[in-house]
C-alpha cells in the first residue's frame, strides 16, 4: 500500500460532497446492481418546482400530471402540490440506480443546475418498490363517524418509524376493527394501485377499494380473513398483507419478537381494545429497510420529507371520510434522527419542517411534531477546536486537533462533518484549514483551506497509488445552503456556512479490489491564523446497526488525552474537561433545533436522573431538549415496557426513542380536549416546570454524595415530565416507582 494526499477539483457551486462520495462508492464498492432505485430529496430555489421536468428530460410530458404520462421517479404531490406544500421549491424523487449514475455523470447535472440548492441522497432501495402511477387519488366512502369517548375531539397520530406491527390489538378497537386508517411501506413490494402521489411502496388502507376492476382488501378485510375466533393470526395476516415478505431479501422488522417501530407506536397510540379510543386515528409510515440499514442516518432526510406530506395528505382524506367538520389535528412522533449538522435550526431540512408546521397551524389545522433529543452524551461523536479563547484562563490554550478512532470490521464509510461558524465572511473563512494524517503516518496531508473560490484545490485526496490510485478518502470544503430564522433562503454563496466533509471508506468488504481504509487512530488537525475567537463544531454520523439488523457499520469516535470517560466513583462522567475538544454538549439530534418541533430528552424513574446517554444542547443554550420523558425503570432494569410485534407481548426498549412517544400521547391527549397549539405549549411548560421540583427533589434525595447537584438547562430543558402510571409500565419486579407517593410519604 502506497498512500498520497494531493488536492482535487470539486465545484462546490454547483456540485454535492455526498453525491460526489457516493458516485466514487458505486464504483469501488459495488451493492445492489440496476434493480434498485436511489432516493433524495432535492431542495431548490424559486423556480425550481416549476422547471422540474425540464431539469431532468430533455423531452418532458406535455400534461405531467396526468396519470401514466409522468415518470414514477418522483411524488407527484409536490409538483401539482395541495396548499401546504405550494410554497415550498421541494421534491423528492427516486431515480433507477443505473439512470441515477448517467444522472451524476451529465456534462450538466441536474446536481450541479442553479436552482438546486441542495440534493440529500439515500440509500437505495429494492426498484420493485416504485410502481407506476397506478390510481390518481384515494377512492374511499363516507361513513358516520365513530363514537366519541367523554366528548372528545378526532385526534390523528402519525407514526415514522420502521417495524410497524400494526395488526397488535394494542392499534385496534375490536378483533376486526383497526385504528390504523393508513399504513404506508415506503420500501413494500407495489402492487398495481400503487401510492396515489407518492408512487413508491405499498398502501394499505383500513377499508376495501377497488382498481381496475379488481378487489384490493383493506385491513379490516385481512384482520377478518386471518381471524380464528376472537384472536388474529398476525403472522398470516403479516404475509398475505405483504408486510413480512420472505421473498424480498431486505430486513423484515414485524417478523421479529422485538421492533422498534411497534414499541413506539404502543407508546404514543396504543390502547387496550377495551378501551374506548375509536376516534384516535392512526397513519402509520414505515420508512425502508435499506434507508434504516444505513447506520449514517443519510437517506433519513428523503424519506421523512416523503412521510411528513403523505400523513398532511392523507389526515385530509380521514377527516373527509368520517365527514368531521373540524380539521384535522395532527401529532407525529419520528423516534430517529442524526448526529452531524449545523445544530442550531438553519438546516434546510429543519427549516422546512418549520414551515410545513406553520403553515398548517396560520390555517387552523393544529400540529404538533415530535422528535428525540438523541442518545449520543456519551458517544464521543462531538468535538471543539477552539481558538483565542480569552474569556476562558483555564482553557487559553487553542484546542486543534483530535484523534479519529475508526474501527475494524467496519463495511460502511465513515463521516465527519465540520462546521465552521455562521456569517464568516470569504476573507475570514481563508485563514482556516484542514489538514488529516493516517494511522502509521506521521505526515499530516497537505492543507485544505476554507477557499469558497479555489475550486481547483476545493477537496483534498488520499488514494493508493500501487492500486490504480485507488480512493481510501475523501476531503470536501463546501459552503452550504442555510436558511435564516424565518425561513427566507440566502441565495448568495457568500451568505452560506462553510462546512468540512471528511469521507472514509470502509475498513472491511466483500469481494472488492478497492483498496480499505486502515483501522486505527486518524488525526484530524484544523488551522486558523486569525486573532478572532473562533470555535469550529465536529460530528461523527451515526453508525451502529439499528435493533434487530444485521451489523455492517461499527461506530467511530474521537479521542483525546484530556477526556475521561469515568470519573473515580466508576460513575459516567457528565462534564467535560476544559482542555478536551470532546464535547458531550451539542450531541442533541441534528434535525431537532428547529422552531417549531418539540423535543424530548430522557430520565430514569427511580432516582430521577437524566439517563446517560440522553444528548445535550451547546452548553449555556437552553433551546433544546424542551422536556424530559422517563426511558429507564432504575439503573439495574434498563428500559421501558411496551408492546412487542405480536398481541399480550411486552418487551423494554430505552432511548429518547422511547421518551418522545410519551410525550406526543400527552399532545395528542391535549388536542383531544380542542385546545390550540398554543395553549398546549403552555400547558407542557406549565405541567414541565410543576413536575421538575418533585423529581428533582428525588434526584438530591438519591445522591447524598453530592446533594447540591443540579443538571444543567443543556441537558434539562423545561424539566421533567411525570406522565400516566398506565402508560409506563414497570420493568422491575419491585412494581412501579411512583415520585409521587415517595415525596408525599
Amino acid at each position: 500500500m502506497s498512500l498520497n494526499w494531493s488536492h482535487a477539483f470539486f465545484d462546490q457551486v454547483k456540485d454535492d460532497a455526498y453525491a460526489d462520495w457516493q458516485k466514487a462508492q458505486i464504483k469501488n464498492f459495488p451493492g445492489p446492481d440496476v434493480n434498485y432505485v436511489v432516493p433524495a430529496v432535492w431542495f431548490g430555489r424559486k423556480g425550481f418546482r416549476s422547471n422540474f421536468l425540464e431539469i431532468f428530460f430533455s423531452n418532458p410530458p406535455s400534461n405531467p400530471i396526468e396519470a401514466g404520462e409522468l415518470p414514477p421517479y418522483f411524488a407527484d404531490i409536490f409538483l401539482d402540490p395541495p396548499t401546504i406544500f405550494n410554497k415550498e421549491e421541494v421534491v423528492t424523487t427516486h431515480f433507477p440506480l443505473d439512470y441515477w449514475r448517467d444522472l451524476l455523470n451529465r456534462p450538466e447535472s441536474p446536481v450541479q443546475h442553479e436552482l438546486v440548492d441542495q440534493v440529500i441522497v439515500g440509500r437505495a432501495i429494492p426498484a420493485q418498490a416504485v410502481k407506476y402511477r397506478g390510481a390518481h387519488e384515494v377512492s374511499y366512502e363516507t361513513v358516520p363517524p365513530p363514537p366519541a369517548f367523554e366528548d372528545e375531539e378526532y385526534v390523528i397520530v402519525g407514526i415514522i418509524d420502521e417495524g410497524l406491527a400494526f395488526a397488535n390489538e394494542r392499534f385496534r378497537n375490536g378483533p376486526v376493527d383497526s385504528r390504523v386508517e393508513f399504513a404506508w411501506l415506503q420500501g413494500g413490494k407495489s402492487i398495481p394501485i400503487g401510492v396515489p402521489h407518492f408512487s413508491k411502496g405499498l398502501e394499505l388502507t383500513k377499508w376495501d377499494r377497488t382498481y381496475d376492476g379488481k378487489f384490493v382488501p383493506g385491513i379490516d378485510c385481512l384482520l377478518e380473513r386471518c381471524r380464528e375466533g376472537d384472536l388474529v393470526d398476525e403472522d398470516l395476516f403479516y404475509s398475505i398483507a405483504g408486510v413480512s415478505d420472505f421473498g424480498c431479501i431486505h430486513h423484515k422488522a414485524a417478523a421479529w419478537r422485538v421492533s422498534h417501530g411497534t414499541h413506539v407506536m404502543d407508546l404514543a397510540a396504543g390502547y387496550d381494545m377495551a378501551t374506548s379510543k375509536a376516534r384516535r386515528h392512526i397513519i402509520s409510515v414505515q420508512l425502508s429497510p435499506e434507508v434504516v440499514a444505513d447506520t449514517s442516518g443519510l437517506g433519513l432526510e428523503s424519506e421523512l420529507v416523503n412521510a411528513v406530506a403523505y400523513i398532511h395528505d392523507r389526515a385530509e382524506i380521514i377527516r373527509d371520510r368520517y365527514q368531521y367538520k373540524k380539521d384535522p389535528p395532527v401529532v407525529i412522533n419520528f423516534s430517529s434522527g442524526i448526529r452531524a449538522g449545523p445544530h442550531d435550526g438553519s438546516a434546510t431540512l429543519e427549516q422546512y419542517l418549520d414551515r410545513i408546521i406553520e403553515d398548517r397551524r396560520y390555517n387552523g389545522r393544529p400540529t404538533q411534531l415530535v422528535l428525540p433529543a438523541g442518545n449520543s452524551f456519551q458517544a464521543r461523536s462531538h468535538a471543539c477546536f477552539s481558538f483565542n479563547k480569552k474569556s476562558t484562563p483555564e482553557s487559553s490554550e487553542n484546542i486543534d486537533t483530535v484523534s479519529w478512532h475508526v474501527p475494524p470490521d467496519d463495511r460502511t464509510s465513515s463521516y465527519i462533518e465540520l462546521w465552521l461558524p455562521p456569517g464568516l465572511t470569504d476573507e475570514e473563512s481563508k485563514k482556516i484549514a484542514v489538514s488529516i494524517s493516517a494511522p502509521g503516518e506521521t505526515r499530516y496531508s497537505d492543507k485544505l483551506v476554507a477557499d469558497p473560490d479555489n475550486l481547483d484545490k476545493s477537496s483534498l485526496t488520499l488514494t493508493d497509488s500501487s492500486n490504480g490510485d485507488s480512493l481510501v478518502c475523501k476531503v470536501y470544503f463546501q459552503k452550504m445552503p442555510v436558511s435564516q430564522a424565518g425561513g427566507e433562503k440566502k441565495v448568495p454563496l457568500t451568505g452560506r456556512r462553510g462546512r468540512y466533509l471528511i469521507a472514509l471508506v470502509p475498513t472491511d468488504f466483500h469481494e472488492t479490489t478497492a483498496t480499505l481504509a486502515i483501522a486505527g487512530v486518524w488525526t484530524i488537525s484544523v488551522i486558523y491564523d486569525g486573532k478572532e475567537e473562533l470555535d469550529i463544531h465536529g460530528w461523527i454520523h451515526w453508525d451502529d446497526p439499528p435493533i434487530s439488523f444485521s451489523r455492517f457499520g461499527r461506530q467511530s469516535f474521537f479521542e483525546d488525552p484530556y477526556y475521561h470517560k469515568y470519573g473515580d466513583d466508576g460513575e459516567l462522567r457528565k462534564k467535560d474537561h476544559p482542555k478536551s475538544a470532546i464535547r458531550r454538549t451539542g450531541t442533541v439530534n441534528a434535525i431537532a433545533t428547529g422552531s417549531e418541533v418539540r423535543v424530548v430528552g430522557a430520565y430514569r424513574c427511580s432516582d430521577g436522573h437524566i439517563a446517560e446517554y440522553s444528548s445535550a444542547d451547546f452548553k449555556n443554550r437552553t433551546k433544546r431538549p424542551n422536556y424530559l420523558a422517563p426511558s429507564e425503570t432504575s439503573k439495574t432494569n434498563l428500559g421501558l415496557l411496551a408492546a412487542g410485534s405480536r398481541s399480550g407481548s411486552v418487551v423494554p426498549l430505552n432511548g429518547t426513542s422511547v421518551a418522545a412517544p410519551q410525550v406526543t400521547r400527552l399532545i395528542a391527549d391535549l388536542m383531544a380536549t380542542r385546545i390550540d397549539d398554543a395553549a398546549i405549549e403552555r400547558s407542557l411548560i406549565i405541567q414541565a416546570a410543576k413536575d421538575e421540583v418533585k423529581v428533582a427533589n428525588r434526584r438530591h434525595s438519591r445522591n447524598p454524595s453530592d446533594p447540591t447537584y443540579s443538571p444543567g438547562k443543556e441537558r434539562l430543558g423545561g424539566g421533567c415530565l411525570i406522565l400516566d402510571n398506565q402508560l409506563r409500565r414497570s420493568n422491575s419486579l419491585r412494581g412501579e416507582f411512583d415520585i409521587l407517593d415517595e415525596e408525599q410519604g
